[in-house]
C-alpha cells in the first residue's frame, strides 16, 4: 500500500510514484496556497514530447514573478537525470524528493529549495522539493 501525504493533518493524495501524480500534487497544494512560494501558477501542462509545463512562479516576496518558465515535474531527481533532459531547456525541476547522494551535487538555498548551474552555459536551474514543504507530512 502506498503512503498518503497530508497538509496539516488532513489527507490530500498519496506519495507520487509518477510524473502525472506529482503535478497534480504540486497543483493542488499551488491551488490551495499551500506552497512555501510567493506564487506558483501552473499555466499549461501537457504531456507530449518537449517540456511539461509552463508556469508563473515567484520565489518569495522579494523576488519577482518569473513568468512562462520551463517547468519538468518528476517524483525523483534522479528520474531527470536518468530521462538525459536537456537542462538548458528546463528553468524548474519540481520533485517529489531529491535522492541525498544526488545533493551533493546541488546547491541548497533553503530546505525544499536546491540549483545548480550548467556547464558553459550562463543559466542557473532551480530545483523544488515538495516532499520537504514544512506542512507537508507522509503516513
Amino acid at each position: 500500500s502506498s503512503k498518503k501525504v497530508y497538509l496539516d493533518n488532513n489527507i490530500i493524495f498519496r506519495e507520487p510514484h509518477n510524473e502525472q501524480e506529482t503535478v497534480l500534487l504540486f497543483i493542488k497544494l499551488a491551488s490551495l496556497n499551500a506552497t512555501p512560494l510567493a506564487h506558483a501558477n501552473v499555466l499549461e501542462y501537457s504531456t507530449s514530447e518537449g517540456i511539461d509545463a509552463i508556469a508563473n512562479i515567484q520565489l518569495d516576496a522579494s523576488s519577482p514573478v518569473e513568468k512562462d518558465c520551463l517547468v519538468e515535474f518528476e517524483p525523483t531527481f534522479g528520474q531527470f537525470i536518468q530521462h538525459r533532459h536537456p537542462p538548458k531547456h528546463v528553468d524548474y525541476i519540481i520533485c517529489w524528493k531529491i535522492e541525498n547522494h544526488l545533493k551533493k551535487s546541488l546547491t541548497s538555498n533553503n530546505e525544499w529549495l536546491y540549483s545548480f548551474n550548467l556547464e558553459n552555459y550562463p543559466k542557473e536551474v532551480k530545483v523544488i522539493e515538495i516532499s520537504k514543504f514544512n506542512n507537508i507530512e507522509v503516513k
